[in-house]
């Protein structure tokens, strides 16, 4: 397996990902948010979806989706809950 693109990915959500996650926490939360846990929901976002594709089959594209729509909300509600 190569990892150079998963890296990539991390780095791009980190950078990209993380600021407008963060965003959005702080207009939710009233300014409580902190950029680490923007940046730990979107590493964990990306790996456990770089894991969903891998291991996914292909017709299950849509239900590949929803599962991440419903991690992400996830990782979301549970980084407000246990983080802050």
């Amino acid at each position: 397996m190569d990892y150079a693109p998963l890296l990539i990915q991390i780095i791009v959500a980190a950078v990209v990902l993380a600021p407008v996650l963060w965003t959005v926490e702080n207009v939710r939360r009233k300014n409580k948010a902190k950029l680490s846990d923007a940046i730990l929901i979107a590493v964990l976002g990306v790996v456990i979806s770089s894991v969903m594709a891998l291991y996914c089959l292909v017709g299950w594209i849509n239900t590949r989706t929803i599962i991440m729509i419903i991690v992400w909300l996830a990782l979301i509600r549970l980084s407000s809950n246990v983080l802050g």
